[in-house]
């Protein structure tokens, strides 16, 4: 009777292990490259926990639209294509997740910008006067000028508005205002998303700022 009972109890031990062993966890994304991206680009997700093969069943959520997912060639990689013509200037940016094996992710907002979202890339002079107009470069700038906005790092630690001159989808230039110091700037945009987002991009590199 005991060698029976000890049998049982093995068996059932062994049965919890095996349990616990084929639970399988969420993946969890670590990464989505690359960060800018057009239509009918492909994108890779890099997972942190989970492992995923050939033989797993992959999808991804794209704004909740849910498309196909591929084994990316290593066991935390999974690869897709962003669909033709999802992307346009009233839908810019989107939140990923991902399903493997019927394991859903925790969803990442705003992983995907597009070509449609504002960047910066430069601002001339680096050097500048009080009252004097700067020249910022980028993309997908508003062309209304009231719908982007530069502010300028004062001494008091805040910071204080522009005067923008003109606007267009790559070029915005506003007059440094009489209370700017030496520090960053920061550039405002209201896009044309469905969202109505204003999308704040702070300035890659500081302006040296001189008393008149």
């Amino acid at each position: 009777m005991k060698n029976v009972l000890y049998v049982f109890l093995i068996a059932a031990l062994l049965s919890c292990k095996k349990t616990e062993v084929n639970k399988i966890s969420p993946p969890v994304i670590e990464s989505v490259l690359p960060k800018y991206i057009k239509n009918s680009d492909e994108l890779f997700v890099i997972l942190k926990l989970g492992s995923i093969s050939l033989s797993s069943d992959i999808r991804v959520k794209i704004d909740g639209v849910e498309i196909p997912g591929q084994f990316g060639g290593n066991g935390f990689t999974i690869k897709f294509k962003v669909p033709t013509n999802f992307f346009s200037d009233q839908k810019i940016c989107a939140d990923i997740q991902v399903i493997v094996n019927g394991q859903e992710s925790q969803k990442i907002e705003k992983a995907i910008l597009s070509e449609f979202y504002p960047r910066f890339d430069v601002s001339t002079p680096e050097v500048i006067r009080k009252g004097e107009e700067l020249t910022i470069y980028g993309y997908n700038f508003s062309s209304e000028v009231n719908k982007n906005n530069i502010q300028f790092l004062n001494a008091a630690g805040t910071f204080d508005n522009g005067i923008i001159t003109y606007s267009d989808q790559e070029v915005i230039k506003v007059k440094v205002p009489t209370t700017a110091v030496s520090g960053s700037f920061v550039v405002s945009v209201i896009t044309k998303d469905l969202k109505n987002r204003v999308v704040v991009l702070d300035s890659p590199k500081s302006i040296r700022v001189l008393n008149n």
